[in-house]
């Protein structure tokens, strides 16, 4: 790609009124509307990104799919007009997220009755998903009927037991007069939900990193210490995600990898807890190391930050000791031969 000059916003910029600059800046061509959208998307050009990955849906094979990466991007950038319009043209009984992503597309854009006709839509599909009673229960709220909203909440938090936003939502309600003595347990159960760290990023269409347990310290090389990850997975079929965990040292370029552990997904804003281990080589470098996270997807390949150019996500920094000797017995043994 020619180092990071190339990628520089300017550059794109240009190269947008210039479509034959393309190729020779990036590497990619004019026709390639995906991965250009992707291009965008990284520089925080949003507005062009959500074009690009509007064209790729309109101009390449029609598939769900592709329906549902356009959609995911463009939802991920705030474009909810062609969120709006790609869901409209790609919703049916085989795709019923279709219908439920026109809702939400209309909703954001202010049109709330027929967002809520293209939820319930859905939801004559999709009867078990938790995150269709929550956006018709937020329609219905933001239309004024509390009564409806409260029965679509309740409706959300017994599929989804999980459903922060559903909890949060049903506390608001219940702050209406008549209703005060029912806040504090529907409060208290949307507050005991929050992740530890809400160091947020989304990796690709795939999956929200919502936090992540502490990091020890002090790591000793040949320890195993556990890493809990809070996580949502975004909407789709289910698709074996897995974390890359990288122990990185700038002085050896060293790194500790997982071996494949798939994450199950998550319904809407539902988050998941998933525990994992980590073992630390006997013989690693001494000194600070960093501790970061990255995702790969099904064929291997890793998740991009969105909105970003890199593909891994900082967590902690640590000390690290190498363990010279495996045990107590090997130690005496060794002073002995010294003696």
């Amino acid at each position: 790609m020619g180092g990071g000059e190339a990628w520089s916003k300017p550059r794109a910029l240009v190269a947008w009124y210039h479509p034959a600059l393309l190729e020779p800046i990036f590497s990619i061509s004019p026709s390639d509307y995906y991965h250009l959208a992707g291009l965008y998307e990284s520089l925080g050009l949003t507005a062009r990104a959500a074009q690009l990955f509007e064209f790729d849906f309109e101009l390449g094979e029609s598939t769900l799919d592709r329906a549902r990466q356009a959609i995911l991007s463009c939802a991920g950038l705030g474009a909810w007009k062609e969120v709006e319009r790609i869901a409209d043209r790609s919703a049916s009984p085989d795709f019923p997220e279709g219908y439920y992503w026109r809702g939400r597309g209309l909703m954001k854009l202010g049109h709330e009755a027929e967002g809520l006709s293209a939820l319930r839509r859905a939801a004559d599909l999709l009867p078990e998903d938790a995150d269709l009673q929550f956006r018709m229960g937020e329609a219905s709220e933001n239309m004024g009927d509390t009564a409806a909203a409260e029965t679509y909440f309740r409706q959300a938090v017994k599929l989804s037991p999980l459903h922060q936003a559903a909890w949060n939502n049903l506390s608001g309600l219940y702050r209406i007069p008549g209703q005060k003595n029912e806040v504090n347990p529907a409060a208290t159960r949307a507050d005991d939900l929050l992740p530890p760290l809400r160091a947020r990023a989304r990796f690709g269409n795939e999956i929200i990193l919502l936090g992540s347990s502490l990091i020890p310290p002090v790591i000793h090389g040949e320890d195993e210490f556990g890493l809990t990850l809070y996580y949502r997975s975004l909407p789709g079929r289910d698709r074996e995600i897995r974390p890359l965990i990288r122990l990185r040292s700038t002085r050896s370029g060293k790194s500790v990898l997982l071996a494949p552990i798939p994450l199950p997904g998550s319904p809407g804003e539902e988050y998941l807890v998933a525990p994992i281990k980590i073992r630390v080589p006997r013989d690693i470098w001494p000194g600070e190391t960093e501790l970061s996270i990255g995702f790969l997807d099904p064929e291997g390949e890793p998740l991009r930050i969105f909105g970003e150019r890199g593909y891994e996500l900082p967590l902690a920094t640590a000390t690290v000791r190498p363990r010279l000797f495996r045990n107590d017995s090997e130690y005496r043994l060794d002073r002995k031969s010294v003696v």
